[in-house]
């Protein structure tokens, strides 16, 4: 999961964009024998979820949806990034194994929407669209550049906020879903760090200015939802025990709040250290 949505969420496209869809038959049997069978969904009912919350769970889930299809289309990329850089062949196996874990995903969400009675819209445009100077470089950069900012930084925030939705969720459905994902995030996350750190080494010191640059711009995002959210929060009041939200957790959902104080112990206590280490921040 690219990213857990907050109660802020966008609303689902009401336009004539692509739906999540499946081709069925032959492709249908291959899709399902690799992805595994879903969590059952059949308690999942619109009629079961607070009108109030209907709306802001099809908005949240909606969100997912197009997220985590962005992730199949990066880690798609990153699979060619790694083969063209001529990277190690068992790498590539790994780069697969992603590529298979964000299809899965998309579909969860894909299903939590379904059983809320809600289509599910794939991203627009649905192209992922890359700037100039990003296509222009050799792949052994663009690789590392891939590993740092999805890899290492996004999917280590999105097992954070993941495990926090998981911990707190007491719906067997949506808990079923989290549980789905949680642990494919913490293995790209493993090896997004490994991989970080060998492909560091076979460039020269001198860009290590350049790499710093990208996390501070990668993470710039995230810090500015987290200081907006906080804005109006005293600092006594900046304490996750604070913000138990079980219902909102019920539904897979956050308050603004809460989704940035998790953003902000897990920068410190898990991302930040990480980055340290291999000198990506000071």
């Amino acid at each position: 999961m690219a990213c857990a949505a907050s109660t802020a969420a966008l609303t689902c496209a009401r336009s004539a964009d692509l739906q999540l869809s499946f081709a069925g038959g032959a492709f249908g049997a291959i899709h399902r024998r690799a992805m595994g069978p879903l969590p059952d969904l059949s308690t999942l009912r619109p009629a079961d979820v607070p009108p109030a919350r209907l709306e802001v769970m099809r908005a949240a889930w909606c969100e997912r949806v197009r997220t985590e299809f962005r992730s199949v289309q990066i880690m798609a990329r990153f699979l060619g990034e790694v083969v063209n850089a001529g990277d190690p062949l068992d790498v590539y196996a790994c780069a697969l194994d992603m590529v298979a874990d964000e299809v899965r995903h998309t579909e969860l969400c894909g299903a939590v929407v379904a059983a809320l009675g809600a289509p599910a819209h794939l991203p627009e445009p649905i192209e992922l669209r890359e700037a100039p100077e990003f296509q222009a470089a050799p792949p052994a950069e663009r690789a590392l550049a891939t590993a740092i900012t999805m890899l290492g930084i996004n999917e280590t925030l999105s097992a954070g906020y993941i495990a926090d939705l998981h911990a707190r969720c007491r719906r067997p459905d949506i808990r079923a879903v989290l549980a789905a994902t949680i642990e494919d995030e913490e293995e790209h996350r493993r090896f997004g760090w490994l991989y970080i750190e060998q492909s560091l080494a076979r460039f020269p010191s001198s860009t290590l200015r350049d790499w710093r640059h990208l996390v501070t711009i990668t993470l710039a995002p995230h810090e500015g939802a987290a200081t907006r959210a906080l804005a109006d929060l005293p600092a006594e009041r900046q304490q996750l025990e604070l913000f138990q939200e079980p219902d909102l957790a019920d539904l897979g959902l956050f308050s603004r709040e809460r989704q940035a104080l998790v953003y902000r112990a897990t920068l410190a206590t898990v991302l930040l250290p990480r980055l340290r280490a291999l000198r990506l921040a000071s």
